[in-house]
């Protein structure tokens, strides 16, 4: 569950990036999804571990 949540969001990024790279806001964005991808991994590392 969690996988397919990274890779939907990765796929949005990207599109994102294509569509404005520029755009101050959206770089926020990023970085904010950045970190939930980031705290999601290591939720799903604790709970496999």
């Amino acid at each position: 569950m969690l996988g397919s949540f990274n890779t939907h969001y990765r796929l949005n990024l990207s599109l994102l990036l294509e569509l404005d790279p520029y755009d101050q806001r959206r770089k926020l964005d990023i970085r904010l999804f950045n970190e939930i991808i980031k705290h999601n991994t290591e939720l799903k590392n604790k709970q496999t571990s």
